[in-house]
Parts: structure tokens; C-alpha cells; sequence
């Protein structure tokens, strides 16, 4: 009986654990065609704040990701940033071609400045644009 009892209380455990790592397409961003070129996929904290981020494009292949760790563009760090007192992501815009984003730190309470990245049509990649 015990084994029994044990055995669901993994499954429940595991089964709750898939659907908070599960994300779900938020966004679609699209060419000056109106053809999809990426998706942008969340793991929510809660309805403003998201965990993760990962833009992928239409084959599901990770083109760029927002993390606790960092910034990664095909999963090549682009940006670290320090997870120490790491809250989660704000979405500042989001259009068919970029994101603007901020990080909060802090429980929420200290937000940087937008971090944007973009598309770019030629090379069929996202990246992060940085500013002069």
C-alpha cells in the first residue's frame, strides 16, 4: 500500500513540476510579410514577470534566450548578469520584429534599464542591440 501511495505521490510531484517548466508561445513575431519568423516561449512568475524567455524559430530551434543566468543567443552567453538576487523579466514592448525587457532584481523592487533584442532579416537571427 505504501509503495502505492509513494508511486502516485511521484507522478503528482513530477506532473506539477512538468507543467511549471512547461512554457507556451506568448508571442509570434513576424517578416515585414506578415510570415512568422519566431516565437517567443515563457515561463510566467506571475501575469507581468516571467522567469524565462526563449525565442525560437518556426523548426523550434533556440535563437535567442532571457534567463536567470543570463542573456544567450544560440546559447552562446551574450550577456551575463549576476542571479544573486534575480527576480524575473518585464516586458516593456514587444512588436512583430523585437523586444524591449527589463530585469528586476531585488523582489521586483529595482528594474534596469530595457535591454532590446531584435531580428535580423539577412542573417535570420536575433540579436541584442547595444547602443553607442
Amino acid at each position: 500500500m505504501n509503495k502505492i501511495v509513494f508511486g502516485i505521490l511521484v507522478v503528482m510531484l513530477l506532473s506539477c513540476q512538468a507543467k511549471e517548466k512547461s512554457n507556451s508561445t506568448y508571442h509570434d513575431f513576424k517578416d515585414p510579410n506578415g510570415e512568422i519568423v519566431g516565437n517567443l516561449n515563457v515561463v510566467k512568475l506571475n501575469d507581468d514577470v516571467f522567469i524565462e524567455l526563449i525565442i525560437t524559430n518556426t523548426s523550434g530551434e533556440e535563437l535567442y534566450r532571457f534567463s536567470r543566468e543570463g542573456l544567450f543567443e544560440k546559447g552562446n552567453l551574450d550577456l551575463k548578469i549576476s542571479s544573486d538576487d534575480f527576480y524575473g523579466y518585464k516586458i516593456e514592448s514587444l512588436t512583430d520584429d523585437y523586444i524591449d525587457i527589463y530585469l528586476l532584481t531585488n523582489n521586483g523592487q529595482n528594474i534596469s534599464d530595457p535591454v532590446t533584442v531584435q531580428y535580423d532579416f539577412a542573417g535570420k537571427y536575433f540579436k541584442r542591440l547595444v547602443m553607442p
